[in-house]
């Protein structure tokens, strides 16, 4: 537990079992919500994006790969 990494949250510093527990589920959905990037980025390899405006979503959306499993996560941390 510390104040560097990992998923902060005031209630992931209530207990060591409580920081264990958010930032394993944590973990599992920052995973989960990297695989689109993964497969976005596979597909852009072989198709051609000439059109910019595949590219304006893709990079307006791209921040909620992050933002999703955050809000997931403090949701998960209010239930311990």
């Amino acid at each position: 537990m510390n104040r560097f990494y990992g998923i902060r949250f005031a209630k992931s510093f209530e207990s060591e079992e409580n920081w264990l527990k958010i930032n394993a589920y944590g973990a599992k959905r920052i995973i989960l919500w990297s695989v689109p990037v993964i497969i976005i980025g596979i597909i852009t390899l072989f198709v051609p994006l000439r059109d910019r405006t595949w590219l304006t979503i893709l990079l307006v959306h791209a921040p909620l790969i992050i933002i999703i499993p955050a809000v997931e996560s403090y949701l998960y941390a209010r239930t311990l």
